[in-house]
């Protein structure tokens, strides 16, 4: 889980959003913390966020 955001936040540093970058990454780091099992339902919902910024970019 960790290096999937990992890379996502970098993604979205590359951008130039370094102030998204870094909203993700002190909440997912936060909840990383907490629980960084695959049921986090916190945390996907976060890297479905993220992965809708990175598309605006891409697509």
């Amino acid at each position: 889980m960790r290096d999937l955001v990992e890379a996502m936040i970098e993604k979205i540093e590359y951008f130039g959003l370094e102030d998204t970058a870094n909203y993700y990454r002190e909440e997912t780091e936060t909840e990383l913390s907490r629980n960084d099992f695959p049921d986090n339902q916190y945390l996907w919902s976060m890297i479905k966020d993220m992965a809708e910024i990175l598309e605006q970019y891409t697509a």
